[in-house]
This record gives C-alpha cells, structure tokens and sequence, in this order.
C-alpha cells in the first residue's frame, strides 16, 4: 500500500486512531494529509458528542497535530470542489483536498460516499482504516508494533497497555488490524525484532 493517505475527518474523531496516525506518520511508515475543513469537522462533531470537552485543547490538539506532522495541511483545493461529483455533495471538499495533496489513498470510515469509479481517475484509492493498518501491519509488522507500544506508553488519561490499545481499535471498528495487532503482540518473533 503506498503511504500518502488523506484522512477524512471520522478518522479524526476517535482520539485512539487520531494518535495512533500521527505517530505512525512520525515514524515515516506514512504520509498525512488533511485540510483545515476536515481539521474542523472532527473538532466540531466532538464538541456536539463531548460538551465536556474544551474548544481551547481541541485547538491545541489541532496545533500539536500540525506541528507533529510536517506537510499534512492541504491548502489551494477550493476552486477544485464544484467541479467535483460525490453522492454527497458535502463530501466533495474532502476529495478536492485529496487530490490537491497528492494522496494515493483516502482514509475513510464511509466507504460508500467516495466510490472507486469517482476516485480511480484521479489516482486515489478509498481505503477503510481497518484494511490500511491491516496493510501497514503486514508490510512493516515491528515498526507498527513498536509505534504501538510508544503510543501506549505515551497514554496516560486513561492509562493503556499496548494489548488495550489492540481491543480498542477493535471497539472502534478495526476488527481484521485489531486481531492482527493483537497476536503481534503476543509474538515473541515480533518482541525479539523490536
């Protein structure tokens, strides 16, 4: 799988797949892209599903995320969205950053509103989380493992081990990369290669 990936906003949302991505992406197993509407998106639908969430570390979250990964910000696609057609006109900002931003694959939990037979011609492949962390933990197993394991240790709020991590990206809908990762883990092949 080739590693430019624009991510839609609902991979965004879950704090879980959101760290595991950045880390991932500071580890150079993949390249991020997103825009400053899908950087929105995400912060805005948590806010209306977390109210006890603060607007303010949302934004430093979105600063940190920025700082972490160099190059992700799309700017420049607007003029590209009315020229576009999804089955969700809402939708067509995303595939205009997507391809402004030079990605090969788009990153999305809605498979069905970014259809191949749109996308194909302009080089991108939508791609479901599950099946790229699936792709990514079969060509680089111990970097994912190991980018994992950081991660867990790097959760405090509430603490995770790298096993918990596994079963929530399971929870979240990561069945297939959930399982894998998890017997990764209890590989002592993949221990001794860290």
């Amino acid at each position: 799988m080739t590693r430019r990936v624009f991510c839609d906003a609902n991979v965004l949302y879950p704090s879980l797949l959101r760290d595991l991505l950045i880390r991932l992406a500071g580890a150079d197993l993949v390249e991020l892209r997103w825009s400053d509407e899908v950087q929105n998106e995400w912060i805005r639908n948590l806010l209306e599903h977390r109210p006890d969430l603060s607007p303010a570390a949302l934004e430093r979250t979105r600063q940190r995320m920025e700082g972490a990964v160099e190059g992700a910000r799309v700017t420049g696609y607007e003029p590209l969205v009315p020229t576009l057609s999804l089955p969700d006109p809402e939708d067509r900002h995303v595939l205009a950053a997507a391809i402004t931003g030079e990605a090969t694959h788009l990153l999305t939990f809605n498979l069905r509103d970014f259809p191949v037979s749109v996308l194909q011609p302009h080089g991108i492949t939508p791609v479901h989380p599950d099946a790229a962390l699936l792709a990514w933990l079969q060509e680089w197993p111990h970097e994912v493992v190991a980018v994992v394991r950081r991660l867990s240790t790097a959760l405090q709020r509430p603490p995770m081990s790298p096993q918990a991590v596994a079963d929530g990206l399971v929870t979240l809908g990561l069945p297939v990369s959930g399982e894998r990762l998890r017997f990764l883990l209890e590989s002592d092949d993949t221990r001794e290669g860290l």
